[in-house]
């Protein structure tokens, strides 16, 4: 997660063997130095880049006085992941510049979608928001970000990519 040097080379092996299918690297919301891993991943020939995978993260039973998760660590996901992504996603736009960015990470509105593509996001990827907002929730995001545009009068919605920046 936080070596440049194994994401070049896990990126060159994954690509040598996946000729026909784009390889995208998912990135740790923990490094540190994920603009440098992105660009490590793109210099070495990934077609994109993910941000982010889960934070890791616990929680602790009061009751039972013990871990929640058999595994005692898991990943965190949903809404408070989203700040971390936020700036991953931030901080990779300013580090590659020829490959997409598949924002994810705590996107449960059409607002944060939005957020996601003006920091540099090509794609947004929503997967917790179902347990949040329930399984209609991905045309609940669509309008939402429909009325983001008619409201600001934004024609095409790749314009926003990292407009933020």
């Amino acid at each position: 997660a936080y070596s440049i040097e194994a994401a070049t080379a896990i990126t060159k092996v994954v690509k040598k063997y996946a000729k026909r299918v784009p390889v995208i690297m998912k990135l740790s919301p923990n490094a540190w130095n994920i603009g440098e891993i992105a660009r490590a991943c793109e210099q070495a020939g990934a077609n994109a880049v993910t941000a982010v995978n889960t934070a890791s993260a616990m929680t602790i039973d009061s009751a039972f006085q013990v871990p929640f998760l058999a595994n005692q660590v898991g990943g965190m996901s949903g809404p408070a992941l989203k700040p971390i992504a936020l700036k991953a996603v931030w901080d990779i736009h300013n580090s590659v510049k020829r490959i997409p960015i598949i924002a994810t990470g705590g996107v449960t509105t059409g607002e944060d979608a939005i957020e996601m593509m003006l920091a540099g996001g090509s794609l947004v990827g929503v997967g917790s928001a179902a347990f949040w907002r329930g399984p209609e929730v991905f045309g609940k995001i669509v309008k939402e970000m429909e009325s983001y545009m008619k409201k600001k009068k934004v024609k095409n919605l790749s314009s926003l990519i990292g407009k933020a920046h």
